[in-house]
Order: C-alpha cells, then sequence, then structure tokens
C-alpha cells in the first residue's frame, strides 16, 4: 500500500457513468494532490450497481488511476448501510430480512380481561407473570395457545356480478383483510401481567425499506457473493496494488432489539437457559438475574456479529489480499452502540484501517464531548492494535461556502485525536438535480475553491504521515465498561445514560489536564496480561486505569479491578482532582498560559497528543477555540533541541526558551507541533512567537449558504422566484420561494406511496379526483448592464439535466425558450444544460423569465438554481 496519507476521498458515483467524464475527473484528482479515492455508488446513480455495464465502468477507472498512480479502493455498498448490496441480498432472499424483537407488556383490566390486536410478526413466547408488590416473579403461566389470527379490517361494497348469469345483478358485499395476530384471555386473579414477545421485519425509513440479517451467517455470505466476489473475479489481480482494500459502511446489527432464527438455539448452547423463556427481563427489571439475562443476550447478539459479520468478510479479505477499512456506527455513544452494534471497540481488531465518521461542522467541545470520546475510542484500539494508519470520513453535511478554513479545523482537531488519515465526504461526480444537497458539498470541481485543495493534501499528508510513523506515549487507559451497559439496556436507560455522561465528562477532563490516555474496553482489560506493575495491552501498557465511580460496578468488575490493584496498576475512581491527576504518575503535558500572553486564553482548551520517533519527541497541540493564545512548555532534559514543525510549509523552525520552558502561540482552531530532537536540525529559521493573531470567525458558521454558486462568474444567479398556483377550488401566491417542486409549496397526495402499496381489489370506492394537476407559474427577473458582457452572442441560460421536472415551457420577456434550443455542455457540470438567449434578453433593463407548467403534478418543479452566463 502506498505510504502517502494524503487524503483519499469518496467519490460519489451519483449519475451516469461515462469513460470520457471519468477519465476528466480522475486527471483533477491527481492534480489535486490525493493519494487516490473510494469508488462510492450514491444517489442518483444511472449505470445500474452491479451490472455488466457497472463493472466496465469499473474497470475503466482502475485502468486510467494506474496510470496517474491513484489507489483505487472498493466500497462494498450501494449507498450505505453495509450488507445489502444495494438491496439485492433481500431482494433474492427475503428470508434475510433482518427482524427485530417487540416485547408487548399487557396488563389486565378490572375482570381479568387481555384482549389486544399484536400485529404481525412471528410468535416467540407468551406468558403471563404474576408479580408481587416487590416486582418479583412468583408464577408464570405459557399462555401463547390463547393467540390467534383476525381479520378487523371491513370492506364493503356495492358489486354487479354477472359471473353465474349473463345478467348482472346488483347486491351487497363485505370482506375482511390484513390479518393480524389477537391475543384474548381471561386471568381471574390479580397482580398478573402478559409479556408477549413477537420477532417482526426490522422496517426502517433508509435506502432499503428492509434491513439484512447481519447476524445471520449465509445472508452475510450471499452479501460477499454479490459484491466482493464480483470483484475478485473481476479484478483480483489488482488486489493489494492498484486496490488496496474495501471500506465497509455502518453497517447494521439489524433491529434494535435483533433477533435471527438461530439465536434461540445458539442461546442455549452457549448459556444453558432459554432465552425465550425470559425476553420479558429485556424490558423491566424484576430481581438480580434480569442484568444477567440481558447481559447474555448482548453477549450472544454481540458473538454473533462478531463471528458471521465481521469475521466472515475480513477472513475473506485477508485471504484476497484486500485491507479492510471503514467504520462500524455510533462510535461516539456507548448507548447506541449497544442498540446498532453490540461494542464497537471489539470490532476494530477485524480492520486492518479502523475508523469513524464525522460528518457535521461541528467538533467536539465541553458541552458536546461525545464525538471526543468516539475519536479516541478508535485511535486506541488501532494504538493497541500497531495499525498506524486511522481513518475518518469527514467534512460532510456543510454548507456550500464552507471552505479551506472549516477543513483545516476539522483536520486539526481530529489529528489531536490520533487520526492520521482523512477520507472527506466527498468528490462528486456530478451536482445534477439534488445530487449537489446529498450530505454536504462536493469539494471537487464543482467548487469555486478547489484549486486551492492540493494545499490540504499536502498538510494532511506531512501531520498523518508524521503521526502515524511514531509511537504513541501513553501509560494511561479509562475503562469503557460495556458490560455494565449490556446489563442495563434497554430495561433501565436512564442508569445507562448516567453512566455514559460519566464516561464523557472523564474523557473531557483528561483532554483538559492533558493527560495523554487510551481507552480499552472491559473484555480487554480483564483478558490482557499484567506484568511489572502494567497493563500490557499489544502494543501499549498502562500502569493506570481510569475507571467511572465505584458505585457505578457491579460487585464482578470490582473484584477484577482489586485484582489490578493487588498488581500495582493505579486506579483512579471517578471524575478525579486535578491534585490527584498531577500526583498519580499519569503521562501529561505541561502547558501554561504565556506570562506575557495578549490574548485571554485557556491552557485547558488545548488537545494534546504526544508520540516519540526513535529518540525525538513529537507534541501534537490543538487549539480548540476560536481564542489564539500564548503558551509554553518546559524544557525536556538530556540537551534536546525543540523545533517547531511547519505541516504547511514543510519546514522547521529552531524555537527558544526562557527560564526552562519554551514559548509558543497558537491561533484559534489552529494546530501545532513541537519535536524535542537529540539530532540537530539543519537549515532551519529561528521561531519568532506571533503577536497578530486574531480570534477567529467563520461565516460558513454564522451564515451557512445553501444556495450554491458555481466557481465560474455570473451575469445572474436566479435562486428565489414569485410562484402562482392556481386548480378549481385552490389558488396561492408565494412572494421571493426558492425553487422547489409543487409538492413543497402545496401539498402532497402521496401519490408515491400508493404505487408502492396494495390496494385490495375487493375495494371498489372510487377515490375522490385530485387537485392536481394544477397550473404554475414561476416567476424571476434579472438585469446587467452592457459594461458586464463582452458580446450579447456569447450569453447562455444554464441549467442541469435534472432542474426542470415536468412539463414545463420557459418564457424570457414573453418570448418563447425552446427545448430543442439546449444542448449538453460541461460549464459546472457534465451535465449541464445551454441554451443561447442573447436575442432574448436586453442590457441595461429589467429582464423576466417565466416557467410555465399547464398541467403540473406533486413531483413538477425546480430542483436547482438556473444561471445567466457570458460563455466564450
Amino acid at each position: 500500500m502506498s505510504s502517502s496519507y494524503s487524503p483519499a476521498p469518496f467519490w460519489f458515483l451519483n449519475h451516469r457513468l461515462e469513460e470520457r467524464e471519468i477519465k476528466r475527473q480522475i486527471k483533477l484528482m491527481s492534480e489535486a494532490g490525493v493519494s487516490g479515492f473510494f469508488i462510492h455508488p450514491r444517489a442518483g446513480l444511472l449505470t445500474p450497481y452491479g451490472s455488466e455495464q457497472w463493472f466496465i465502468m469499473v474497470e475503466y477507472i482502475i485502468r486510467e488511476a494506474k496510470k496517474l498512480g491513484l489507489k483505487v479502493w472498493l466500497y462494498d455498498e450501494d449507498p450505505y448501510s453495509s450488507g445489502i448490496a444495494g438491496g439485492r441480498v433481500v431482494f433474492d432472499n427475503p428470508e434475510y430480512a433482518a427482524r427485530k424483537l417487540e416485547i408487548i407488556c399487557l396488563v389486565p383490566d378490572k375482570t381479568g380481561a387481555v384482549c389486544k390486536n399484536l400485529g404481525q410478526g412471528r410468535v416467540l413466547s407468551a406468558l403471563a407473570l404474576k408479580i408481587n408488590k416487590k416486582g418479583n416473579i412468583t408464577d408464570i403461566r405459557d399462555v401463547e395457545s390463547s393467540i390467534g389470527v383476525i381479520r378487523p379490517f371491513f370492506l364493503k361494497t356495492s358489486w354487479n356480478n354477472s359471473y353465474y348469469s349473463k345478467t348482472p345483478y346488483a347486491h351487497f358485499r363485505a370482506e375482511t383483510f390484513y390479518p393480524e395476530l389477537q391475543i384474548d384471555i381471561s386471568l381471574k386473579e390479580t397482580n398478573w401481567k402478559v409479556y408477549i414477545s413477537i420477532a417482526k421485519h426490522a422496517f426502517h425509513h433508509g435506502k432499503h425499506g428492509l434491513r439484512p440479517d447481519n447476524l445471520n451467517k449465509d445472508c452475510v455470505k450471499k452479501f460477499i457473493e454479490y459484491t466482493h466476489e464480483k470483484y475478485a473475479a473481476l479484478f483480483g489481480s489488482e488486489f493489494g496494488h492498484a486496490i488496496p482494500g474495501i471500506f465497509i459502511d455502518e453497517p447494521y446489527i439489524g433491529g434494535n432489539l435483533p433477533w435471527t432464527p438461530a439465536l434461540e438455539h445458539e442461546f442455549f448452547k452457549r448459556k444453558g437457559y432459554h432465552i425465550e423463556k425470559n425476553y420479558h427481563h429485556l424490558i423491566e427489571t424484576f430481581d438480580n438475574t434480569s442484568g444477567t439475562v440481558r447481559y447474555d443476550y448482548w453477549d450472544i447478539v454481540h458473538s454473533m456479529y462478531k463471528e458471521n459479520f465481521f469475521g466472515q468478510i475480513a477472513t475473506w479479505c485477508r485471504k484476497n489480499s484486500l485491507k479492510l477499512c471503514g467504520h462500524v456506527i455510533c462510535e461516539e455513544d456507548p448507548i447506541g452502540q449497544v442498540i446498532a452494534g453490540g461494542n464497537a471497540f471489539a470490532y476494530q481488531r477485524f480492520f486492518d484501517i479502523p475508523g469513524f465518521d464525522h460528518v457535521t461542522p461541528n467538533i467536539a467541545d465541553r458541552k458536546h464531548p461525545s464525538l471526543n470520546f468516539g475519536g479516541k475510542l478508535i485511535s486506541s484500539t488501532a494504538h493497541q492494535q500497531n495499525k498506524p494508519r486511522i481513518l475518518s470520513e469527514c467534512f460532510g453535511a456543510n454548507a456550500f461556502n464552507f471552505g479551506q478554513e472549516g477543513m483545516y479545523k476539522i483536520a486539526n482537531w481530529l489529528f489531536s485525536l490520533g487520526i492520521t488519515w482523512l477520507v472527506p465526504h466527498g468528490f462528486h461526480y456530478s451536482y445534477d438535480g439534488d445530487r449537489k444537497f446529498d450530505a454536504g458539498k462536493s469539494f471537487f470541481f464543482q467548487d469555486p475553491l478547489f484549486p486551492e485543495f492540493k494545499k490540504i493534501s499536502a498538510y494532511a499528508n506531512n501531520i498523518g504521515k508524521k503521526l502515524a510513523q511514531s509511537e504513541h506515549m501513553c501509560n494511561t487507559c479509562l475503562l469503557y465498561p460495556v458490560a455494565l451497559f449490556w446489563e442495563f439496556l434497554p430495561a433501565e436507560m436512564m442508569a445507562a445514560e448516567k453512566l455514559r455522561t460519566r464516561l464523557y465528562q472523564i474523557t473531557q477532563l483528561l483532554l483538559e489536564e492533558h493527560v495523554e490516555f487510551d481507552i480499552i474496553d472491559d473484555h480487554t482489560l480483564f483478558h490482557t496480561p499484567i506484568k511489572n506493575g502494567k497493563i500490557q495491552c499489544g502494543m501499549e501498557n498502562y500502569s493506570v486505569l481510569v475507571i467511572p465511580q465505584i458505585k457505578d460496578l457491579s460487585e464482578a468488575y470490582l473484584k477484577k479491578i482489586k485484582a489490578l490493584e493487588r498488581k500495582s496498576i493505579t486506579i483512579i475512581e471517578g471524575i478525579p482532582a486535578k491534585k490527584s491527576l498531577k500526583t498519580a504518575g499519569l503521562e501529561r503535558t505541561q502547558i501554561e498560559r504565556f506570562s506575557n500572553s495578549l490574548y485571554n486564553s485557556n491552557p485547558r482548551d488545548l488537545m494534546c497528543l504526544r508520540k516519540k520517533q526513535n529518540n525525538n519527541i513529537v507534541l501534537y497541540i490543538f487549539n480548540n477555540s476560536r481564542m489564539p493564545g500564548m503558551f509554553s512548555i518546559p524544557c525536556i532534559k538530556d540537551k534536546m533541541h525543540c523545533y517547531l514543525y511547519d505541516a504547511r510549509n514543510n519546514k522547521y523552525f529552531s524555537m527558544t526558551h526562557k527560564k526552562n520552558r519554551i514559548p509558543f502561540a497558537i491561533g484559534g482552531y489552529e494546530a501545532v507541533i513541537l519535536e524535542f530532537r537529540k539530532d540537530s536540525v539543519s537549515t532551519t529559521q529561528l521561531y519568532c512567537v506571533p503577536l497578530d493573531l486574531k480570534p477567529v470567525t467563520f461565516d460558513y458558521e454564522k451564515n451557512p449558504e445553501w444556495f450554491y454558486s458555481p466557481p465560474m462568474d455570473c451575469i445572474s444567479s436566479i435562486h428565489q422566484w414569485n410562484i402562482s398556483l392556481k386548480s378549481p377550488g385552490f389558488q396561492k401566491k408565494i412572494k421571493s420561494h426558492s425553487f422547489c417542486l409543487m409538492r413543497n409549496v402545496a401539498w402532497t397526495e402521496l401519490t408515491y406511496i400508493k404505487e408502492r402499496s396494495v390496494r385490495p381489489g375487493f375495494d371498489t370506492v372510487r377515490e375522490r379526483d385530485s387537485l392536481y394537476p394544477l397550473k404554475a407559474i414561476f416567476q424571476a427577473e434579472f438585469s446587467f448592464s452592457q459594461n458586464q458582457i463582452k458580446d450579447k452572442s456569447d450569453i447562455f441560460f444554464v441549467c442541469e439535466c435534472d432542474t426542470f421536472q415536468g412539463e414545463y415551457k420557459i418564457l424570457i420577456n414573453g418570448k418563447n425558450l425552446p427545448k430543442k434550443s439546449f444542448t449538453r455542455k460541461t460549464v459546472y457540470d457534465p451535465f449541464n444544460l445551454v441554451a443561447k438567449i442573447g436575442e432574448l434578453i436586453k442590457p441595461d433593463s429589467t429582464n423576466n423569465i417565466s416557467i410555465i407548467w399547464p398541467k403540473a403534478n406533486e413531483f413538477d418543479g425546480l430542483k436547482s438554481s438556473i444561471y445567466i452566463m457570458e460563455i466564450d
């Protein structure tokens, strides 16, 4: 694999793929200084994913990238979450659709009756529990025999039947539809509750409607067959060379309380009792066994997920010389981890390149520390497993004016958490129509700032390589008590939230006190050898363990913690006081505000990462504040030289010290790298502390821009319209509204749902006539001066292939602009449409554009802005 640590963006393949355009875009990526790219099938892809044509295009991509020395990383899904092969896994194998547990608690009425519709699904158990005043179970009855099927939904319609006779006769008929389970039972004694456990399909509002059953070994095997095996058959000779690896993205365990047909058998085999007789413990605590049942349930779910999904895919990748990279889901949220995947920490051992995602303009701070926890968790596993390349999907979900300053801010923060490789989200193949709003702007050629991207590529490469080639210096670990979350969830959510908050608080305190630390989960900790007073976890050796409060831990935990303490491991409990942090032997970076500081800056805003390279010490320091600061750190003994490394220019500056402390300045959201070296660096300049730093403010944060502006000058950019809508019995006028579809300003009739739902043929009632179609007129004005243009004949109306939806006509100053006058031409996008309008417009006056839909339907309208441009 390439030693480059320059970014490798997601290349959003989101339109019809064409060889000429692919070649052009790969050349642009090479000029931007990226090391390669991830082939990412994305919303809007019109070359059928997984088809013969798709693989022809992939082959062409690989061939063109090899010519320019770019690595082609595969991506295993269309679009995400991984595991469903764009839908094919469930389309072809409906038995592989994920299912979830729904546990219904029913309380009898005053007469002891329980009668309730339960919906559709597979009944796993139905138990009546007699519960005393203390909440303990004193009796159990199996009441599954009281469940049957009803069809409560009646339709009565009039018929005109002529089946038996040529003479039709009118009559009424009624029928019931949509079967549902129902329980009907009478429990004469008091203090009974009925708990019914049903396995239901895990429908969700995502891309595919259903999730794959990633606990099912055969389901995952089918996913590999549809994706990995097909790539291997066609491009296997490039695996480990032009194709270094494959990205797995946000796989999901199944339902929120996942269930798979093999679960109950596996549970009994490994735990020795029947989970189907104990599902009620998942949602309620009855006695001391409830927490054990919850732990055992999640332990089996986690083991099946680990073995059948991650284990199977990782084994395949290593057998085929592919590096498995990517990230799971909810790394930053211990509760979300359990619900969506068990234990994100444990799955990292399957990744050759572990990672997490950061798809937001925000970074962690004191009020929102969760992202710090997620980043530290992933980098910790990488440190322990000696994996220098640690990725972060980044820069997503940002406005169009999010630029270089935002990228530097986020990158600087990510590096402070231990990330070494950036995967920008993303480089869009096309901005046609809605594609430009796919989870944030494109940083590719559509971006006016794209020519500057090569600078951040070089910067990220310089820092990533330096951090990756250095060894982590750390003697402290923070316990991540996964088993406690398993014992709590889902029944004791408040306890789980309290424990999560405690973890976030400890993480934040350690960062603010500049304590170098890693996170370690309980399973790893309790199965790691202790030698010479150190927890020897892979490449890391910890002598200090920070734990949540003792009262948060179970008796089994306490015994194990005491055993560590007897082996000379220093234990720090809860949120430690600053004094205890200073006396406990933790490795800390001692940073103070410089005595002559001009700024009201706080050293606790700084985030530090301590590493060593041979005999040198590398300190990466990030200022997580808009305020600049002047600080100092102590000199390191043994006559070591101190240098500041400028990653933007790849230069070293020698630093001076005063009274055994070294002063330095750092701007808002900026980072510095200080190196203490035994050898001297030649050809350096003397570092001068800058005195002109100012607090930073970013326009994309104060005034996010959600209208796209192309990278070339426009005579006019038309984003806003005056809209007139009219149909029988309806009329509406709207001033200055952004481009939109009719459904956004009128109403939805959910026709798209009707098309996907089955209406019983028995239902012959006539539907009400739709208020669609309606007549719609979008109007806008623009003006320009004669001085703005060189040649009136070169003025064009510029839009995109998907800009206009429905049947429409365009009038400019009352004159028709025929559709046949448009031709496809790359202006800011390969799917631009342009039409000459010089003869229709007038300089130095107001020009009017009208778009008219005589018979508009719900999904007709405008999907993009319109631009008036002068094109040579």
